[in-house]
């Protein structure tokens, strides 16, 4: 999973991707401190597809407005 969403995210234009690891049984996502998806709330891995395009939306202000720093995209799992 984590693997499949890095390699999505890192071909976003402009975003960072960390891995960070987290609380047992969490797989949180966040974008510059927002965040997109949590296991621990839904029970379930996030969609490697809607996060992308999530975080492309993000990308380009969509979301959270526009930006000049790059998106940074972390994911903790464990």
């Amino acid at each position: 999973m984590s693997v499949e969403l890095a390699r999505n995210l890192g071909q976003v234009p402009g975003v960072q991707v960390k891995g960070v690891r987290g609380r047992p049984n969490s797989f949180e996502v966040s974008v510059n401190g927002t965040l997109i998806h949590s296991k621990l709330n839904t029970g379930s891995f996030p969609d490697p597809g809607q996060v992308t395009k999530k975080v492309k939306e993000m990308a380009k202000g969509e979301k959270s407005g526009a930006t000049s720093k790059p998106s940074r995209s972390k994911w903790s799992h464990h």
